[in-house]
């Protein structure tokens, strides 16, 4: 095919324009139309369990399902709801 001054263009450069133009299309109705809620979260504590200094009179021990966990920590998350539509940034995104 010959479009006239945009030289000789081939079917894979027509389906990678093609292919280009949907992702940009169903990205701007994934961001601008469908207006999800966003919900952030935020690391407040992670703390490992155990006894500090080490004492060779206390073991302690977690146990998962019968198993030895070999570093155990507490976590705690805040998860919020950010209440808007998502607009990037923000702590972390679920």
């Amino acid at each position: 095919m010959d479009f006239s001054g945009l030289g000789d263009i081939n079917l894979e450069t027509v389906i990678a324009a093609i292919a280009l133009i949907g992702t940009v299309i169903v990205w701007l109705v994934d961001r601008y139309f469908l207006r999800r809620k966003r919900l952030v979260y935020r690391v407040q504590v992670d703390a490992p369990i155990g006894v500090f200094p080490s004492s060779h009179m206390v073991d302690v021990e977690v146990r998962y399902q019968g198993a030895v966990v070999p570093d155990p920590s507490i976590v705690l998350l805040r998860v919020d709801n950010a209440g808007g539509p998502d607009r990037g940034g923000g702590v972390g995104q679920i």
